[in-house]
């Protein structure tokens, strides 16, 4: 919904900086990117005809458009969970995230790349952590080591499809919620005595 917010046009400026053949970038969008980033239209359309670069621009329901790659390219300068990221490992794919949290907290480094965070700044609203923004230079970087290890690729994705069965799946997760709970309603009632007995 917010391509600015999800670092669109960090990847757009990306691709200039990236030396290699035999890639393509998809990006999936709900605005229309040349209104979002006027000044990235003449790069947009440069690479689009090229064939280096195809944007989907629609509204795609569950489970999205993950099984068109194999790296996930994230340069989000703010997140809350960062959903989209666990559903990409989900789906088995490698990932470019930012070296901030929460971007980073899904990016184990057997499948993943976290790219330099250039600066971090606030929003004018004052939420709760700051935006990140990567270097450009650096994000070509990690995407163009996933394009140089081409070969490597089927095993890096199932590198990262195993790790979220391991570590992702709700059912395994949740058993430990119950305890935590209890732990927690147990401070309460503690807390609740030490009032009482001031």
């Amino acid at each position: 919904m917010n391509p600015y917010r999800k670092g669109t046009d960090l990847i757009i400026k990306s691709l200039d900086t990236i030396s290699l053949d035999d890639w393509k970038v998809i990006i999936h969008t709900q605005k229309e990117l040349d209104l979002q980033f006027p000044e990235l239209k003449d790069t947009i359309k440069k690479y689009e005809n090229l064939g280096k670069l195809e944007i989907i621009t629609k509204t795609v329901s569950a489970p999205g458009l993950y099984y068109k790659g194999d790296v996930y390219v994230y340069p989000s300068r703010l997140e809350g969970i960062g959903l989209t990221i666990a559903e990409a490992v989900a789906s088995g794919l490698c990932l470019i995230v930012p070296d901030c949290g929460p971007m980073n907290e899904f990016a184990n480094n057997q499948f993943s790349q976290k790219v330099s965070v250039e600066r971090l700044f606030s929003r004018k609203d004052g939420y709760y952590w700051p935006q990140n923004e990567v270097d450009t230079d650096d994000l070509a970087e990690k995407m163009s080591f996933f394009i140089q290890n081409k070969a490597m690729l089927k095993n890096l994705k199932n590198e990262a499809r195993n790790y979220a069965i391991n570590h992702l799946e709700w059912s395994k997760n949740a058993h430990s919620l119950t305890s935590v709970f209890g732990s927690l309603e147990k401070e309460k009632h503690k807390d609740i005595k030490r009032e009482t007995l001031d």
